[in-house]
């Protein structure tokens, strides 16, 4: 039977390797999304579907990014416990290291601002064109409009 105390501690020396295991794979998962993003804007500019398979792609483009901003947010905390992590040997600090940890998550809920799109523009793309009867011309699919 193992002491108790040593016990506790491989638990939590085997929960920081995977801590640091999981910042270390950071860099390498946002590479990863960043190019699946890049993917489907290459697809978006080199090729004409009709607006289901916008559609599919916006879908896609939509959850690679949620799964970035996820990212981003890790990075963020990362950065912060990398900065103050010595301050897990005193118990009196602790606290101050996950004060810390929870500033930074309340900047994450801010609406994004905005830089070039006017609200006007962002109203027109976000309200429903009626749907046309019928089927599309060529000409409506060759220059985009589908």
């Amino acid at each position: 039977m193992e002491n108790r105390i040593l016990e506790r501690i491989k638990i939590i020396i085997d929960m920081l390797d995977e801590l640091d295991d999981w910042i270390e794979a950071l860099p390498s998962s946002q590479s990863q999304v960043d190019s699946l993003l890049s993917d489907y804007r290459h697809l978006l500019k080199e090729n004409i579907f009709r607006e289901r398979v916008a559609y599919k792609i916006a879908i896609k483009i939509k959850e690679s990014e949620l799964l970035r901003a996820d990212l981003k947010q890790d990075f963020d905390i990362a950065r912060t416990y990398d900065t103050y992590k010595n301050r897990l040997l005193s118990k009196t600090n602790r606290q101050f290291l996950l004060s810390e940890l929870y500033k930074k998550t309340k900047d994450w809920n801010q609406p994004y601002k905005y830089r070039v799109l006017t609200k006007e523009e962002i109203d027109g793309l976000l309200l429903e064109e009626k749907k046309k009867r019928g089927r599309p011309r060529k000409e409506e699919i060759s220059n985009g409009s589908i």
